[in-house]
């Protein structure tokens, strides 16, 4: 997806998936998105009404100790996408998988659940981060 447009800018989204120790595995969890460090996290973003943002990337730094699938979705109902497990998503990997990207109009809401592969046997919570890539067009 494109605008035909360069972006307005870019930014990067912070995805944080906690998982509780003793967590079975194929649990479905709620993601924590951090857009802005200074408002912390939210378990949704909403577009601003002025603005479409374009998902373009979804990536993590190094392998998660707890392998973990994200399923996007917007407006709280229509899944736009699940991922392949971030584990294979490193970004230093150059055949990882490539997502389509999502579009997200104005005033869209963006929320994302988690599927952990493995379960949590630990005594503490495990969190798994990843980010987006995010094409911004507009103010």
């Amino acid at each position: 997806m494109s605008l035909g447009v360069p972006p307005t800018y870019e930014k990067t989204i912070q995805i944080q998936v906690t998982i509780p120790a003793k967590q079975e595995a194929n649990s479905l969890l709620t993601a924590k998105l951090i857009d802005n460090p200074v408002e912390g996290a939210k378990d949704s973003l909403q577009v601003p009404v002025t603005q479409v943002w374009i998902i373009k990337d979804i990536y993590v730094k190094s392998a998660p100790s707890i392998d973990v699938m994200l399923e996007i979705y917007k407006n709280g109902t229509k899944k736009m996408i699940r991922t392949s497990p971030l584990s294979t998503q490193v970004i230093t990997n150059d055949s990882r998988d490539k997502i389509t990207p999502l579009g997200f109009e104005p005033g869209s809401i963006i929320s994302v659940q988690a599927i952990n592969l493995e379960a949590n046997s630990g005594t503490a919570a495990v969190t798994v981060t990843a980010y987006a890539k995010v094409e911004v067009y507009g103010q």
